[in-house]
């Protein structure tokens, strides 16, 4: 939810955790969504995405 996709942009951690707690129960587990608070109220915690790598672009033939 917090990386850009094909179909969708990056939504904020904020957004991301809101949605996160809103589907819990039925698409997410509750024990996972409550967990949550406390690894990303850790001070040490910091959001680390790694964007895949762009394919370069084909040759063309001239």
């Amino acid at each position: 939810m917090i990386t850009t996709r094909t179909y969708r942009r990056a939504l904020p951690v904020s957004h991301a955790v809101a949605e996160l707690e809103r589907c819990s129960g039925t698409q997410f587990d509750p024990a996972v969504v409550d967990a949550l608070p406390a690894v990303i109220g850790d001070p040490g915690w910091t959001v680390t995405v790694r964007e895949a790598a762009q394919k370069p672009a084909a040759a063309t033939r001239a």
